[in-house]
């Protein structure tokens, strides 16, 4: 294949790959031309400079009561900086319905069952910002089964300064 210097060293093994897998040159060109606006777009959303910090929490909780609401995570965002949630998941091994609380005011929330144990959510362009020093909750409250169950949750996102 002959080198085309309007794409980088990267995307010409991308296509040569593509190439491989009997996709015609243009075809991964186009493909890789709407993956580099997609990325442009996430950048845009997200920003890509060195004073962000992916941020990836995970807490568990293997005592929460029935029938009453009780925090699995707990995340403080720290003094000067802001936070994006991305995204977040809860799960355990009975129904549940979750919510996430940005300094005690729901911001988002789901519902698990035993068909679908776990609550996975993200947020691409949709983002909730968060400001310095509020605290992010995820809590569950399930109904059925024994007197406490355990569950987990994780958070997602990109810290700011």
């Amino acid at each position: 294949m002959a080198t085309d210097f309007s794409t980088s060293a990267k995307q010409q093994v991308i296509i040569s790959l593509l190439e491989s897998l009997d996709i015609d040159t243009t075809s991964a060109v186009n493909l890789l031309t709407d993956i580099d606006a997609s990325l442009d777009e996430l950048t845009l959303a997200f920003g890509a400079d060195s004073t962000q910090t992916i941020i990836n929490q995970f807490a568990s909780n293997a005592t929460v009561p029935k029938s009453s609401e009780t925090n699995v995570l707990s995340y403080t965002v720290p003094t000067g900086k802001t936070f994006r949630i991305t995204g977040w998941d809860g799960w355990g091994d009975n129904d549940g319905e979750w919510f996430v609380r940005v300094d005690g005011t729901q911001v988002h929330g789901g519902r698990t069952s035993i068909a679908e144990p776990m609550s996975q959510n993200a947020f691409f362009l949709d983002y909730i910002e968060v400001q310095s020093d509020e605290v992010v909750t995820i809590s569950v409250e399930f109904f059925r089964g024994s007197a406490t169950q355990p569950f987990k949750a994780q958070l997602r996102g990109v810290l700011n300064d």
